[in-house]
């Protein structure tokens, strides 16, 4: 399984995100780890019927799943555990999760 460090991710995720940035990073490492790192989590997004909105991340387009999208995608179990490891509530795990998925994505594309 391939994972990644807090510290790989963070400047991307800063762009992405606001004053939560800590606690949404950790819920991004936590969901990517979870899927398999990025590659495994590109492939799922893939499954989900997001190819659409992955090949526009790889182009650089700036589309946005929509935090209600990513909430009906990873359910509300996991999403109230991803909620509570970070210390936020499930709304603000959303849209920070929504925001900052792009990027975990577009860097992974970059360095491929």
């Amino acid at each position: 399984m391939h994972t990644q460090t807090s510290s790989q991710i963070t400047p991307y995720l800063r762009l992405a995100l606001n004053g939560e940035e800590k606690a949404v990073e950790r819920a991004a490492v936590a969901l990517t780890q979870d899927y398999g790192g990025r590659e495994g989590l590109k492939r799922w997004l893939v499954e989900q019927g997001l190819g659409e909105l992955l090949t526009a991340w790889d182009c650089g387009q700036k589309r946005t799943l929509q935090p209600r999208q990513l909430d009906a995608l990873i359910g509300r179990d996991y999403l109230a555990t991803l909620a509570q490891l970070c210390g936020l509530s499930m709304a603000q795990t959303l849209a920070g999760l929504s925001d900052c998925l792009p990027c975990l994505v577009r860097e992974e594309l970059l360095a491929a």
